[in-house]
């Protein structure tokens, strides 16, 4: 999912973009909370595609695997439910069959796991958790999108609120006017892996164009501009963007919001493009 190390990573900065009045970290978590605030329900039909995959050999080595083709999603939430559905995907050439996926979750029971089992002799299975299934990373929404944090389930709107968040100043992304911002402790498996930095983008309300997760050892001074990096051994870099906002409009206020439409992982490899999306429609999720 991450880059697990040792691998090199190419080091990219961005230029400061002109000065400007800052917004504090309290204002931007405000602007996030009022965006995702609006949105009391959401249907987000989706297709995710694997760019690239790694596995790690027993010898420690990485090596390529072939990707997966592109699988579609639908995303449903409402008042402090969701549910992530997948149909099946039939067996395509040397590609086996992938079994539908069905994940539902509750604010109070948490998440609900449908595993079908494609093999007959071999049981489906229905498994209760507190915590989001790690292997859901890749296409968990609220992840993909920018608004939780890469790796970590905390909101990005509530992170911006710790004390050690830092608001760095304005930058230039692929000709945007973001803010560069400083996330400390991002999580994984209970270990701290890394800081995020990431780029709000004050034309779309304050949501995210960029950000990646560095290992922690260079949240004081990232390296030089163009360098190649090797990364220790347990350190990961995740690094995502959106790539298209598209306009969407509220159902229920009739006013237009902005919802990335198109965003990239390098981290976790994938692409996901937005099929549709509707913003507050009338919707009853079944757990």
């Amino acid at each position: 999912m991450g880059l697990l190390t040792p691998c090199t990573l190419f080091v990219v900065c961005f230029v400061a973009a002109v000065d400007q009045p800052l917004p504090t970290a309290a204002e931007l978590s405000a602007a996030l909370h009022s965006h995702q605030s609006a949105c009391s329900a959401l249907q987000f039909q989706f297709t995710l595609e694997y760019e690239h995959l790694r596995a790690k050999a027993p010898d420690g080595t990485l090596h390529e695997l072939k990707p997966h083709p592109p699988r579609r999603y639908e995303w449903l939430s409402s008042d402090n439910r969701a549910r992530l559905t997948s149909p099946l995907l039939p067996a395509s050439g040397t590609e086996p069959a992938r079994a539908p996926l069905f994940v539902s979750f509750d604010g109070t029971n948490g998440f609900q796991v449908f595993c079908w089992n494609l093999h007959p002799d071999v049981p489906s299975t229905i498994t209760q958790r507190d915590e989001r299934p790690t292997e859901l990373n890749s296409c968990w929404p609220l992840m993909c999108l920018g608004w939780q944090l890469p790796l970590d389930a905390r909101e990005l709107s509530e992170c911006l609120t710790l004390p050690q968040t830092r608001v760095r100043g304005w930058s230039d992304v692929d000709g945007v006017n973001c803010v560069e911002v400083d996330v400390p402790d991002v999580t994984h498996h209970g270990k701290v892996v890394g800081f995020l930095r990431c780029w709000l983008d004050p034309a779309v309300g304050w949501l995210p164009r960029r950000w990646i997760v560095f290992p922690m050892r260079w949240h004081n001074e990232l390296p030089a501009e163009g360098s190649r990096q090797q990364l220790e051994a347990g350190e990961m870099c995740v690094v995502g963007e959106v790539l298209k906002y598209i306009p969407v409009t509220n159902r229920l206020s009739g006013t237009e919001m902005q919802f990335p439409g198109e965003t990239w992982s390098d981290g976790m490899h994938c692409h996901i493009a937005a099929s549709s999306v509707l913003w507050n429609p009338s919707l009853d999720i079944a757990l």
